[in-house]
């Protein structure tokens, strides 16, 4: 009567535990274009692209405008960029203050492999592929063909961080992945006002 007891309390305790617990996958949302991926990065969660997204009909993706979330992106091969052309172009993702974010690529091989481009951050002139306020961790993934680099008037030039600006008070940490091919007036790759790992 005891190892049954035993059994069933095992039982119970493994159905009643939230996900992630005993090894567990998480729970990925799927999205595969501009408006599902934007919704999907207003709240906390696992998200997994399943094919190219471009911002079309916004200056870009932005996370935690409104609440702090924690969010972790697969590009899984694909391609995310802004499109969006008009005299405000901005990064191709916002990261606010207060949330935390992990980029990766989980197909990682051959010319498929994810990235972040297009971004052409002449609205904030920071960051033309990531604007970086909060927490961010690089795992996989290309960051390329960004650009943080416009005329300004007289014939003067500005923009910092063609691939990341990183925020006075960010944090940005680097665990793998590839930049390269990102242009600014300053630092074409990764700008650094904050933490750098």
């Amino acid at each position: 009567m005891i190892r049954f007891t035993t059994k069933l309390f095992l039982i119970l305790a493994a159905t009643l535990l939230p996900t992630g617990v005993w090894g567990q996958e998480p729970f990925w949302t799927e999205v595969s274009n501009e408006t599902a991926l934007q919704t999907a990065l207003n709240t906390s969660g696992h998200i997994k692209m399943t094919g190219d997204i471009a911002a079309a009909t916004n200056n870009g993706f932005t996370i935690g405008n409104t609440i702090n979330v924690e969010v972790t992106l697969d590009l899984n091969g694909y391609t995310l960029s802004n499109n969006y052309y008009t005299s405000s172009r901005t990064s191709v993702i916002t990261i606010h203050n207060g949330s935390t974010v992990t980029i990766k690529d989980s197909n990682g091989s051959g010319e498929g492999r994810g990235i972040i481009t297009g971004g052409d951050s002449q609205n904030s002139v920071r960051g033309g592929g990531i604007h970086n306020y909060g927490t961010l961790t690089i795992q996989s993934g290309k960051i390329s063909g960004n650009n943080a680099y416009i005329a300004g008037g007289g014939g003067t030039y500005t923009g910092g961080g063609g691939a990341i600006y990183n925020e006075s008070g960010a944090t940005l940490t680097i665990e793998g992945g590839e930049i390269y091919d990102n242009r600014a007036h300053q630092v074409g790759g990764i700008y650094n006002e904050g933490t750098l790992h």
